[in-house]
């Protein structure tokens, strides 16, 4: 009787995505500089719980931890980029809690101020959305925000995300509990 092996299940794998502006990337270590100026906005880091400080150094070190990620089903960080230069980084957007056997996900993200009123953080939105669902097969798809993020909530709206309810308290930050609003969308509500 031959031993029982088990199957490993198919984890999400993406080597890049693109959509009219943007690009989707695996990140690198030469990425820190870029990432260290982006996260020095208090609104960044305020709008999008990111870290409070953060030297170029730690960011490397950061990076360099999150490639092997890139082999983790359950977790994958990515840079947004431009479509016409993939070493300007516009943010980043992360897919967690991939469970193949329910096959849902939940995303992050966060962009640099300076993009806040373009189109960037809308497209990006909707070229993962369209990769997981439609590549990826998956039934859902879920993002949290804090519940003042306004700019946020309207792009998630233009993406076809429904508000779903608010998690009192869920997040802490800085000495601080959120409130977040969930949003998702389904493979049905994209027909």
């Amino acid at each position: 009787m031959k031993p029982f092996k088990r199957k490993r299940k198919k984890g999400l794998n993406l080597a890049s995505l693109q959509g009219e502006l943007i690009k989707i990337r695996k990140y690198s270590v030469r990425d820190a500089v870029v990432l260290a100026e982006l996260l020095t906005s208090d609104k960044v880091k305020q709008r999008f719980f990111a870290a409070e400080k953060i030297a170029i150094d730690e960011i490397a070190v950061k990076l360099v931890e999150t490639v092997p990620l890139y082999d983790n089903e359950n977790l994958l960080i990515w840079a947004i980029t431009d479509v016409k230069d993939s070493k300007k980084i516009f943010g980043q957007i992360s897919i967690k809690n991939f469970y193949p056997e329910d096959r849902i996900c939940s995303i992050d993200f966060w962009i640099g101020e300076q993009y806040w009123d373009s189109d960037i953080l809308e497209e990006t939105i909707k070229v993962v959305t369209k990769y997981l669902i439609e590549d990826q097969k998956l039934h859902r798809v879920q993002i949290k925000l804090k519940t003042e993020d306004e700019t946020s909530k309207n792009i998630l709206a233009k993406c076809g995300f429904q508000f779903e309810g608010v998690q009192r308290g869920r997040r802490y930050f800085n000495g601080k509990y959120y409130d977040l609003n969930t949003y998702a969308i389904l493979e049905t509500d994209r027909r």
